[in-house]
């Protein structure tokens, strides 16, 4: 497809040889020139059938780009929204992290765990395991935390008589 400015150029050049043919076709009555003439005519016809179909592409471009241009700023205005929703979501997360921080932990400090292992059947490796074991005989195995056993001297595990649970509130 040609451009808009080519085409009205092709089409003025057309219609001033035109013009020049009638003139020497009212002076020299040929057939020639008569059939010369209705040719030019028909591409003359084209030529303006061609402009109007660019003119129509170039509409239609042009309401494609409007319209791309509304969604863009539809969606610029989006994403400012949801970084802003996003943002205030990440300063509650932070603000919630900082005050769990504040607030001291409170456990239960347990000791005598070597008698209770002998008192368990299988009795359990880990003293840790004897903790939860009893923390699920007493229904409270959903609310701890976390079991910090305290080593003896020697650093064995398995000695261990000592250990501190911690709770996710001290209600529990």
């Amino acid at each position: 497809m040609e451009t808009r400015g080519t085409l009205q150029s092709r089409l003025q050049t057309i219609e001033q040889d035109l013009r020049n043919i009638k003139e020497k076709a009212l002076l020299v009555d040929s057939e020639n020139l008569n059939n010369l003439v209705e040719v030019i005519e028909k591409v003359i016809a084209e030529v303006k059938k061609d402009l109007n179909e660019t003119k129509d592409a170039l509409s239609e471009t042009e309401a494609c780009m409007e319209e791309m241009g509304r969604d863009f700023v539809k969606k610029s205005e989006l994403q400012g929204y949801l970084d802003v929703q996003i943002k205030a979501e990440v300063e509650k997360i932070v603000k919630k992290a900082e005050a769990e921080d504040d607030q001291p932990e409170q456990g239960l400090y347990l000791t005598g765990l070597r008698r209770l292992h002998g008192s368990l059947v299988p009795p359990p490796e880990d003293p840790c395991d004897v903790i939860q074991t009893i923390l699920h005989h007493v229904g409270s195995s959903a609310y701890y935390t976390k079991i910090v056993s305290i080593l003896p001297t020697s650093k064995i595990r398995r000695e261990t008589d000592q250990a501190i649970v911690y709770f996710s509130s001290s209600y529990h």
